[in-house]
């Protein structure tokens, strides 16, 4: 005990030496400190100041090029009743499409994917960072059975970068493998399949084709069995920001089971792990005989056959998303709402600022010695409090266990 007492007020002493002999360089590099984040935090307050002006101007024209967007689609959405109405004679009725109910059941590589009103699915992308493999596996289930083909609606939306359907700056994406399996209504369907795994049950698809295909990224490389992230697929480039459909056939058959199907859909989408994702879709079947058209959704179709003035309001609304999403002129004018609203583009000057006044903050360096000898001396002190504790503790376990205490007691 005495030996630690003295190792202890040993190292007391040597610390406190060099917290006196360090005392007034750690003051000097304290007020060095204190002038740089003053000095840092004038000129940031300084450039904020003089670039109010700026900055309000930017807002402001930002502002106005959002509703000059804005009464621009509106406008076209006035301007398509008439159109709409010479448009519904001519929808194609050759193929009628039943969109599927569908559910998530896993969503690899992006944020979440949530159903729309219409039934769709519209997919929020991960913070900006390392990508990774997308995987969507979604659950359709249908009581039709013969079915002939699927196919995939590539939605355009605002909310996606340049109005889709990807999320890809440019709105592009890249279905690397688009896999389908059935099971029989009523029987457990497969989870998530692992990666590069073969479904059970698997539907073949066959005669892809799609209203537009990117130059070496066809329908057909999306069914082609490779899921290598450097593996092509169908991509829309340059035609993005619009409506775009690929259809796949199926033999009828094979496809559907008398008592109902439950469909488990795989979209593989990892090329080049970039940001290459569907951003908004819906998937329909049909039992309609080949060879398959584009044709139009058994919603449309219905409102189609019927009076304009028996319609409900659901039919009269699929007609009016029915044409807008044909209408390239609308659906350019939703490229340009989706660009007035970018927010501003981040001021280098100020950001640079920012860098210099967070180095400013930044704690002195003290000598790595003196931190030593810190750490040292608190761990002195806890070693002698525990040494007196344990001392403490002996004394009492003997004085209990002494035969004058027992005796006593």
């Amino acid at each position: 005990m005495a030996g630690m007492d003295a190792e202890n007020k040993g190292l007391l002493a040597e610390w406190s030496a060099q917290e006196v002999k360090q005392a007034p360089e750690i003051a000097r590099m304290e007020q060095e400190r204190r002038d740089k984040i003053a000095t840092a935090e004038s000129r940031l307050e300084g450039y904020k100041k003089e670039q109010a002006p700026i900055v309000a101007k930017k807002e402001a024209d930002r502002a106005a090029a959002i509703k000059k967007a804005e009464e621009a689609s509106a406008a076209l959405v006035q301007a398509a009743v008439p159109k709409q109405e010479a448009w519904e004679p001519y929808v194609d009725l050759s193929t009628v499409w039943v969109p599927l109910d569908l559910t998530v059941v896993d969503a690899k590589g992006v944020q979440k994917i949530e159903k729309q009103p219409d039934g769709s699915l519209f997919v929020t992308g991960t913070p900006e960072g390392p990508n990774v493999d997308a995987i969507y596996t979604l659950r359709g289930s249908t009581n039709l059975k013969g079915i002939t083909g699927i196919k995939i609606e590539a939605l355009p939306d605002v909310r996606l970068p340049n109005n889709g359907p990807g999320l890809a700056p440019d709105g592009n994406f890249v279905l690397t493998e688009f896999m389908v399996s059935q099971t029989p209504a009523g029987q457990k369907a497969p989870g998530a399949p692992k990666r590069n795994a073969d479904l059970k049950g698997a539907v073949k698809l066959l005669s892809p084709k799609a209203t537009f295909e990117q130059k070496d990224f066809s329908a057909a490389a999306s069914i082609n069995g490779s899921r290598d992230v450097a593996d092509r697929g169908w991509a829309v480039s340059p035609n993005t920001g619009r409506y775009l459909q690929a259809v796949f056939e199926t033999d009828p058959a094979t496809t559907g089971y008398e008592e109902g199907t439950q469909f488990t859909i795989v979209m593989q989408q990892g090329y080049q792990r970039q940001r290459y994702q569907l951003g908004r879709f819906k998937i329909s079947v049909t039992t309609a005989q080949a060879p398959l058209r584009y044709g139009a959704s058994q919603l449309v179709a219905d409102a189609v056959r019927r009076a304009p003035d028996k319609r409900s309001k659901e039919q009269q609304a699929a007609l009016k998303e029915g044409y807008l999403l044909t209408d390239l002129g609308y659906q350019k004018a939703q490229q340009q709402l989706v660009a007035a609203r970018k927010p501003l583009p981040e001021d280098a000057k100020l950001k640079e600022l920012d860098g210099m006044l967070a180095d400013a903050k930044s704690p002195i360096q003290l000598d790595p010695k003196l931190l030593q000898l810190r750490r040292d001396a608190e761990l002195s002190k806890e070693q002698m409090a525990n040494q007196r504790l344990t001392a403490a503790q002996d004394l009492a376990w003997a004085l209990i266990n002494s035969p004058a205490f027992l005796f006593n007691h």
